[in-house]
């Protein structure tokens, strides 16, 4: 649906863009200008299929695909029409092919002439002054051929001008003319114009525009040359009377830009023959605004065009497993039940709580359809009556009681006799040993602690001193006179 929503896009913003190019080139006087712009228009929609990887601001949610019911019956129509997708699909893809060779076609035949020609006999100087008045400075090539009627040129990196045999008779005049006409030609680089019209006609050739347009640039590459013709110096009348004679001979080649053609002679003549016409080239900054004008519509497309996108929010509807009703299974007897006389308050339900909540859950909008079929299948399997009917929890209990597992921890524990061995420890008993054997308190008697004190002291005679002290302090008193206030040393007569 994506793809489908993208070409219609692509077709309409294509009519858009060859509209208005059309439209602007119809408003220019000048050749050259035409040319450009309907150049701009064809380049954009080669730009156009880039819009797919480009965001877009315009988002449309769509709501999620419906599940298909499983029993009803098939969608011709959608099928038919799936069929008649692929079929323009493919017819697209074969005409793009088909304009694709045709036009490698055509360069191998403009090789094929290259071959079979023969190199040309003018001299330099004079092939340099045909280059200065096209105004053309890159390397090209020269021949003659008989295998042409028209002369003619083509080729982007290698480009080539062929002349027909007859071009060696003409006079100086008739062949300036000629060669100003292709050089002008290379100097505009019509070679890429043509390359990039005939890719677009291949892409969109169902597009009728693309076709007009294609022409309209085909002509105006013919008339702009011509005026670079008549700028270069050349009499108008006489390069009327050359058109005419070249466009006698008609045979052309694919790819080439030929000087004279049947199509379009008329309206060439009366342009070349006014005399009111800009016969001007285009300036750098006409290109530069082509060229933003035609990327800014490309823009403006990817950003402008819708698209859709998955809602995710969206509910899922619920699908149809089947026109019956799912199978249940009968609840099987439970002969571990115990008989009760009395009657009981509980209500057993019908089926298992597992199949009520697929039943339940069955209505809801955002159920998948393989969850139903999953839980469709859990129920006709019957898996909580059987897990009810296994008696887990009796089975689990009485092989426990088989075990005796009780029994033996108790066995274990009387066995280890952990309280008689902590008993025959004499744990305490070994602490009073070993604090008895310390002899702690006898070890702190027997260091004499007061004893080594007084024997300290009375060594350092420390009563002596003091008395010594005093006795100087009696002898020294009266001589020094003591001042009032001090009494006399104890001891002394008053």
């Amino acid at each position: 649906m994506s793809g489908l929503l993208f070409a219609g896009e692509l077709a309409l913003a294509a009519t858009i863009i060859l509209f208005a190019a059309h439209a602007l080139a119809s408003f220019s006087p000048r050749a050259s200008l035409r040319h450009l712009v309907r150049l701009g228009g064809l380049a954009a929609l080669l730009l156009l299929p880039l819009a797919a990887f480009l965001p877009s601001v315009f988002v449309l949610q769509a709501g999620a695909p419906v599940a298909a019911n499983a029993n009803a019956a098939p969608d011709h129509a959608a099928h038919a029409l799936a069929w008649v997708l692929i079929g323009v699909a493919a017819l697209w893809a074969a005409g793009t092919l088909a304009l694709l060779a045709r036009g490698i076609a055509g360069a191998w035949a403009l090789a094929m002439l290259h071959r079979r020609s023969r190199v040309h006999g003018f001299d330099t100087k004079r092939l340099a002054d045909w280059a200065e008045r096209a105004g053309f400075h890159g390397g090209w090539t020269l021949r003659f051929s008989a295998a042409v009627e028209t002369p003619l040129s083509w080729g982007i990196f290698r480009p080539t001008i062929l002349l027909p045999e007859v071009c060696a008779d003409w006079d100086r005049g008739a062949l300036d003319a000629a060669m100003l006409h292709e050089l002008a030609h290379l100097s505009r680089r019509d070679a890429v114009s043509q390359a990039l019209a005939l890719m677009c006609c291949a892409l969109y050739w169902p597009h009728p525009l693309v076709w007009v347009q294609a022409r309209s640039l085909s002509a105006d590459a013919e008339t702009a040359a011509d005026d670079a013709v008549i700028g270069a110096g050349v009499r108008p009348s006489d390069y009327a009377a050359l058109l005419l004679h070249v466009a006698a001979g008609g045979r052309t080649a694919a790819l080439g830009m030929a000087m004279a053609g049947r199509g379009g002679l008329e309206a060439r003549i009366q342009s070349v023959l006014a005399s009111n016409l800009s016969r001007s080239g285009v300036t750098k900054m006409q290109i530069l605004k082509t060229a933003s004008f035609g990327l800014g519509t490309v823009l403006l497309f990817a950003l402008t065009r819708p698209t859709l996108a998955a809602d995710p929010a969206a509910p899922q509807p619920t699908p149809v497993v089947g026109a019956q009703p799912l199978p249940t299974a009968a609840p099987s007897p439970q002969p571990d039940a115990q008989p009760s006389d009395q009657p009981s308050d509980q209500v057993v339900p019908a089926r298992p709580a597992r199949r009520a909540r697929i039943g339940a859950n069955a209505q809801q909008q955002n159920r998948t359809h393989v969850d139903v079929e999953v839980d469709a299948a859990l129920a006709g399997a019957n898996i909580d009556q059987k897990i009810a009917d296994a008696h887990i929890g009796e089975k689990v209990a009485a092989a426990l009681a088989q075990a005796h597992i009780g029994e033996k921890i108790a066995e274990a524990l009387a066995k280890a006799n952990i309280d008689q061995k902590i008993a025959d420890a004499h744990i305490g008993e070994k602490i009073a040993e070993a604090l008895a054997k310390a002899n702690i308190d006898q070890k702190i008697a027997d260091a004499h602690i007061g004893e080594k004190v007084a024997e300290a002291l009375a060594k350092a005679n420390i009563d002596q001193k003091i008395k010594e002290a005093l006795q100087r302090l009696e002898t020294d008193a009266p001589a020094r006179g003591a001042p009032a206030g001090i009494p006399d040393a104890p001891g002394k007569p008053q």
